[in-house]
């Protein structure tokens, strides 16, 4: 295990600042402050360079996703006495070096203030502000700030959209980030591979006519 000091210090420290620090701060921004490096592993699989973190989330954060303005993936530390921990991985290997973030769960906060929550919080659990949910998998980021997405099915809790008298709930759904998850299902409905939202297998609506 080798020693790192702070997140600040990565790029230097791997001898890649050039490459490495503007995907460092574009992943991480002015959080790196939230974030302690509980330790380092350094090791090469087949002569490729693999670096291993484990960070420690002093505080409830948000980390922005790269070419998504309206998405956040939220960490919650909702237990003074236990932080949560990310996983972090980045491969070096001739290619642009790949920075890959495992959380479970994580908390994607969606910035839209139409969407809003039902029913409200009352488990006395911390809540983001805004409309959030939270899902399983792992997101990669590269130095050209292109993203992939390793992510299990999910279910959106019931929310309802501001003004309209209309609720819905979303089963089997999917948040689609490359062309390469653009699918048939998704085709169908008019889409091309530009796509990037969520896609849900099905969908429960109420409407509430005044």
């Amino acid at each position: 295990m080798n020693t790192l000091s702070s997140l600040s210090t990565l790029p230097d420290q791997l001898g890649i600042d050039d490459q490495l620090s503007p995907l460092v701060d574009a992943v991480f921004g002015d959080l790196t402050d939230r974030l302690e490096v509980t330790s380092f592993y350094e090791e090469e699989i087949d002569g490729v360079s693999q670096y291993t973190m484990v960070l420690s989330v002093q505080e409830t954060m948000l980390l922005p996703v790269p070419g998504f303005d309206a998405i956040a993936l939220g960490v919650v530390r909702d237990d003074p006495d236990e932080a949560p921990l990310i996983l972090a991985e980045i491969i070096v290997d001739g290619a642009p070096p790949r920075l890959t973030l495992r959380h479970f769960p994580l908390r994607v906060m969606i910035e839209q203030p139409l969407l809003l929550p039902l029913p409200p919080e009352e488990d006395g659990s911390p809540a983001l502000e805004g409309f959030s949910f939270e899902l399983e998998g792992s997101f990669s980021v590269d130095t050209t700030l292109e993203v992939s997405a390793t992510l299990e099915s999910f279910t959106l809790p019931p929310f309802t959209v501001s003004g309209t008298g209309l609720a819905f709930a979303l089963d089997t759904c999917r948040l689609i980030t490359s062309a390469e998850e653009v699918d048939d299902a998704i085709i169908d409905l008019g889409f091309d591979d530009g796509f990037r939202g969520i896609h849900a297998e099905s969908a429960q609506v109420h409407w509430d006519i005044p």
